[in-house]
């Protein structure tokens, strides 16, 4: 075989292993952006979660503390929600 055929055997050889790097390396980086997305998303539920509880708790508390403007506002909430409903 001579010398410009072994080079370019060597080269194909060489760009099928760079191709594989490369590859792999798109492999781990698509793993990697995955899991921070997964990570991300959990925490985002949790902050959801607790401040949800905060404000059930912030109502509740309102509520105790006053009945019946809590109650008046219940109701003109529902009337509103009835009149834009009906349309």
């Amino acid at each position: 075989m001579c010398p410009a055929s072994k080079r370019m055997l060597q080269s194909g050889r060489n760009l099928a292993s760079d191709w594989s790097k490369i590859k792999s390396a798109f492999t781990e980086t698509a793993e990697d952006v995955r899991e921070m997305a997964d990570d991300m998303l959990k925490q985002s539920v949790g902050d959801l979660k607790d401040k949800s509880k905060k404000i059930q708790h912030d109502v509740a508390d309102y509520a105790a503390q006053k009945p019946l403007k809590a109650l008046a506002i219940a109701a003109l909430t529902g009337f509103i929600v009835g009149c834009w409903w009906k349309r």
